[in-house]
């Protein structure tokens, strides 16, 4: 699972059983999205970066957003969902902290156009947020990440036991989140990536102990 998890959204895509030209509009648009937002992107340029006619492009789907929730919930799985079962294997927190933030950010990494287009459409865009919420919500997701938190409290003393779910997810994505839009949303480099990460290492684990 973890080799599939670190795959970027063009290797996941050719391993997809769809049309040529499907695969075409979907990376094309990852590629636009990215680079000048949903809004700023119209068919016809997609067309054109996708090398498909409009026409072709409508016959797999029916409006541009449709193209937007095909890339999301192609990605969003990895990015949240099938996550949580990578953690079983670790209990104590450090470990857990280590994983978390070496492998996420090697993610995302791998997919920093995907993040760039959430980043950017979350901002402005209704459906986007609802959909998201509604990964959050999934009952499966939310069961497995509680069960997580409980045993993760349950076998690390110094864990912080009055922290609400929300205060946890916040203090993860607030960290990895604000290194990404650093490094590839701002374009501001790095002189040591390996020592960035064990840094935001350092602050997780003092957000989460008591």
């Amino acid at each position: 699972m973890t080799s599939d998890i670190l795959l970027s959204y063009a290797d996941r895509l050719q391993n997809e059983s769809m049309p040529p030209g499907k695969k075409k509009t979907l990376l094309a648009a990852v590629t636009l999205f990215a680079q000048q937002g949903f809004n700023g992107t119209s068919t016809a340029q997609l067309a054109q970066t996708a090398g498909v006619s409009q026409a072709a492009i409508f016959k797999y789907f029916k409006t541009k957003d449709d193209i937007l929730q095909s890339i999301l919930e192609q990605s969003l799985p990895y990015l949240i969902q099938d996550f949580i079962s990578e953690l079983s294997q670790y209990s104590a927190l450090t470990d857990i902290i280590h994983f978390t933030v070496f492998n996420r950010f090697a993610f995302i990494k791998q997919n920093q156009e995907i993040i760039k287009i959430i980043f950017q459409e979350l901002l402005v865009n209704p459906n986007l947020k609802t959909f998201i919420k509604s990964n959050f919500d999934n009952p499966t997701f939310s069961g497995q990440l509680k069960l997580f938190i409980e045993q993760l409290a349950a076998n690390n003393p110094q864990f912080n036991k009055k922290l609400t779910l929300a205060e946890i997810i916040r203090i993860w994505v607030a960290n990895l989140g604000s290194y990404f839009f650093q490094r590839f949303v701002l374009d501001i480099p790095t002189e040591d990536e390996t020592a960035d990460l064990t840094l935001i290492e350092q602050q997780i684990m003092t957000l989460l102990s008591s």
